[in-house]
């Protein structure tokens, strides 16, 4: 059964993000290679899709989002 965040995540139509030339592969560093937004009654969360397939919430947004700021 998918949790109903995983849902919500899963609903995003995300778009590639272009990579740069300083990111390599082999050394294990995470970066974001995909980016969507997420409406929750009109609050706009910008999620991030990294190279491991971990989805995380832009910190601005998300704080935002708590704090009740539009």
């Amino acid at each position: 059964m998918t949790a109903p965040i995983e849902a919500l995540l899963d609903s995003i139509q995300y778009e590639y993000i272009e990579k740069g030339d300083n990111i390599s592969n082999d050394d294990g560093t995470l970066y974001a290679v995909k980016k969507g937004i997420l409406d929750i009654e009109g609050y706009k969360l910008t999620v991030y899709v990294l190279n491991n397939g971990q989805r995380i919430f832009d910190a601005n947004d998300f704080e935002n989002f708590l704090t009740e700021k539009r």
